[in-house]
């Protein structure tokens, strides 16, 4: 049995964003203003950033503190304000990449039986 090729997306709760690090620094902090509850390697996606919109991605983070984490690359611009951030969760080719919940941070591929 082979799974079909499926690429589809689905977001967690959006959460504020209340600071974005600035131009040039790596890797680029976000600050919420109420705990995120995200582990560290968890994807989300970060989405209105003003100014610094380098900090717009879908990617991992790493947390700093409960309000507090970064993602990987370098800020473009000072924060002007805006954004969100949200779990992330992808599908794609079979291959589920997600956040806490369902599969608390787990990958499963769902390719051809052996």
């Amino acid at each position: 049995m082979i799974i079909a090729s499926i690429l589809a997306t689905a977001y967690g709760a959006a959460l504020a964003i209340s600071a974005v690090s600035g131009n040039g620094v790596t890797p680029i902090r976000i600050t919420t203003p109420t705990p995120h509850g995200y582990g560290n390697g968890e994807w989300v996606a970060i989405n209105g950033v003003l100014g610094n919109t380098a900090a717009n991605v879908n990617d991992q983070v790493t947390v700093i503190d409960p309000n507090n984490f970064s993602v990987p690359g370098t800020g473009n611009g000072a924060w002007t304000g805006g954004g969100t951030v949200a779990m992330y969760y992808g599908i794609a080719n079979g291959l589920i990449m997600a956040g806490a919940s369902p599969l608390s941070g787990a990958q499963v591929y769902l390719g051809p039986e052996h």
